[in-house]
């Protein structure tokens, strides 16, 4: 393990991600991991597998993890001053987002680091910010993640450098459909008005005066018969149901998992 140098990402992280707009400044721990994973990773593409963090990544209930990693998040959040504000989300472990606010640093920052290091890092946290959801999509279609099943110590070796490639490529191709942060805000914003729109013509339906059918509806002996035949002709009821799934653990290395064509 390089302390030094995952202080180095973690601070880069915080101070890049800085400098986006205000929905993307803010990371929680999850995202630093990730991000950190990401460096390794880019960095391990051409050093022969040789990761700049130094760690040992595990394939853990998120994703990579790395418990040193984890371990030097809150003393960098002290050491530069990051701003700190609790959130509530479904993830467990995920419940802090820090911001940090220096250009000056960044830049610095910036010239301590390898050109592939900084190219990812801004790549990735202008394109996923704290968007958890994307973040982990991206990361589990990574070699090192298709390449092994949750417990399993996570490795970056050069033989996969052409699959790892290969898989990030069919990552990134699966992700640039999805929407950025300006056009998914500006998605919502067009159906919450195509909503207010819906609400208010339903109202003012309601306000109008219903008119009886003509002619009225017959509930008679031939109805009731129609009724019994309709249901008759469906079948038995289906009864709810409760049971358990199991799968084999075998299915974590399944190539089908590698099949860039497999959703």
């Amino acid at each position: 393990m390089k302390q030094e140098h995952i202080d180095l990402l973690l601070k880069y992280c915080l101070a890049l991600a800085g400098e986006e707009d205000w929905g993307n400044r803010e990371l929680g721990p999850i995202h630093l991991i990730k991000y950190v994973y990401l460096a390794d990773l880019a960095f391990a593409e051409r050093y022969q597998g040789r990761t700049f963090s130094g760690v040992t990544w595990k394939f853990y209930n998120y994703g990579p993890w790395s418990l040193e990693i984890y371990q030097r998040i809150k003393p960098i959040v002290l050491a530069t001053g990051a701003e700190e504000r609790s959130i509530s989300t479904k993830y467990e472990d995920d419940t802090v987002r820090w911001s940090l606010c220096d250009s000056h640093l960044c830049k610095e920052l910036e010239r301590q680091l390898p050109i592939e290091i900084t190219s990812i890092l801004k790549r990735s946290i202008h394109r996923f910010g704290a968007d958890t959801s994307e973040l982990l999509n991206y990361v589990y279609m990574t070699s090192p993640m298709l390449n092994a099943a949750p417990g399993d110590i996570l490795s970056f070796s050069p033989q996969n450098s052409s699959a790892q490639k290969t898989d990030m490529e069919a990552a990134g191709q699966k992700q640039s459909n999805a929407h950025s942060y300006k056009e998914e805000k500006r998605r919502k914003k067009k159906l919450q008005d195509l909503r207010e729109r819906v609400q208010k013509a339903l109202h003012t339906m309601g306000t109008k005066k219903l008119v009886s059918p003509s002619p009225k509806p017959r509930y008679d002996e031939m109805f009731f018969e129609g009724q019994k035949w309709l249901e008759d002709i469906a079948g038995a009821e289906i009864k709810p149901c409760e049971g358990e799934l199991l799968f084999s653990e075998k299915i974590w290395l399944s190539p089908a998992r590698r099949e860039p064509n497999v959703s």
